[in-house]
């Protein structure tokens, strides 16, 4: 099963992600990890 959390910056959308990892065990892709490490300069 896949999910998307939307929301406004501070909305709690990566609480509310790893709340439901928990309860669900299912993998999480925190996609912040990603737009904040990722560098697109040559």
């Amino acid at each position: 099963m896949k999910r998307m959390i939307i929301g406004q910056s501070g909305a709690g959308k990566s609480t509310l992600a790893r709340k439901m990892q928990t309860i669900t065990h299912s993998p999480l892709l925190p996609l912040d990890l990603l737009w904040h490490t990722t560098d697109y300069s040559d």
